[in-house]
């Protein structure tokens, strides 16, 4: 079993983020969000067969702003409706700026995989793409990482930014290579219409690289990881062996997967779905879809095809 959640909570909304998020994320809201997520495991868990929990990702917004108790709570009730498999990879998504928790104290309830939201080590992109963090602090916050204890690492990277260059890209690349982690994602920037970022565009106050400089970015960072031992295994992912997301590879696998939480997507029996992008809606009926897809065998095998190409 292959278990996403989705924690929406955000402490900024990123100009080019067209995920759902929340930014007040107080202890109130958070236990609201809490006891919705097991309402919505019980509702859909319950009664199904009882198999191997292998993958929990935690992904948002900014999980790690909850507590290392508040995640405990919803890994202890998932264990009610699964075993997890004595290897589970369970990933908590975090940014440079800070836990909730000490590192070490997710550490003891289980989380062994953290996935760093870096997207750049420039001062300037990073304005650009309105993060909150400094290059000094993703420093200091993986170095806290590795000492709590922390094994398997990644950290997200993003190319074709407004304003960045193949000088300022290959620079970043170099930086995250001297932080010696084992999986990194690269991403190409999209323009979702609506962001703020489309909008800035749109009126021409920022620019992106042209499409070939942004082709020549990602062959550079493959290039560049590849003579470090950080292989690519699919399209945006690249790993040292043995360090490659097994929560990634379930959905180009096709494998089926729940996805829990305001805005979540599942693959369940035969079934694609989609939560409410409402958190009020989500709240106050958990069960509810805004969306359920059946998949017939055409496009069973025509997803096969997809995802294994």
């Amino acid at each position: 079993m292959y278990i996403y959640l989705h924690m929406p909570f955000c402490l900024s909304h990123c100009i080019y983020c067209d995920f759902y998020v929340a930014l007040k994320a107080t202890i109130d809201r958070r236990r609201a969000y809490l006891d919705a997520l097991k309402q919505e495991i019980t509702h859909c868990l319950s009664g199904q067969e009882n198999e191997p929990i292998e993958t929990v990702y935690f992904g948002g917004g900014t999980p790690a702003l909850f507590s290392s108790p508040e995640i405990a709570e919803i890994l202890e009730h998932l264990r009610l409706y699964g075993v997890f498999s004595p290897d589970a990879e369970i990933t908590l998504e975090a940014n440079p700026e800070g836990m909730t928790s000490p590192p070490q104290d997710y550490l003891k309830v289980g989380i062994n995989r953290i996935s760093v939201g870096v997207q750049s080590l420039q001062p300037n992109e990073l304005k650009r793409l309105s993060r909150i963090h400094s290059r000094d602090q993703v420093y200091r916050f993986i170095d806290e990482l590795k000492t709590a204890g922390f094994k398997n690492i990644s950290i997200d990277l993003m190319y074709g930014v407004p304003e960045q260059t193949m000088k300022t890209w290959e620079d970043t690349l170099h930086q995250v290579i001297s932080l010696d982690v084992p999986h990194i994602s690269m991403y190409g920037l999209k323009v979702e219409a609506g962001t703020g970022l489309a909008k800035l565009i749109e009126k021409g106050r920022m620019n992106l690289p042209i499409d070939d400089t942004t082709v020549e970015m990602y062959f550079l960072g493959v290039s560049l990881l590849e003579s470090q031992g950080v292989e690519p295994y699919e399209i945006s992912n690249l790993a040292k062996p043995g360090f490659e997301s097994r929560h990634n590879l379930s959905y180009w696998d096709n494998e089926p997967f729940w996805g829990f939480g305001v805005s979540a997507h599942g693959y369940v029996d035969n079934q694609r779905y989609e939560n409410p992008r409402d958190l009020e809606a989500y709240l106050e009926n958990p069960g509810l879809r805004a969306a359920i897809y059946p998949c017939s065998e055409q496009e069973k095998l025509e997803n096969a095809f997809i995802f294994g190409l």
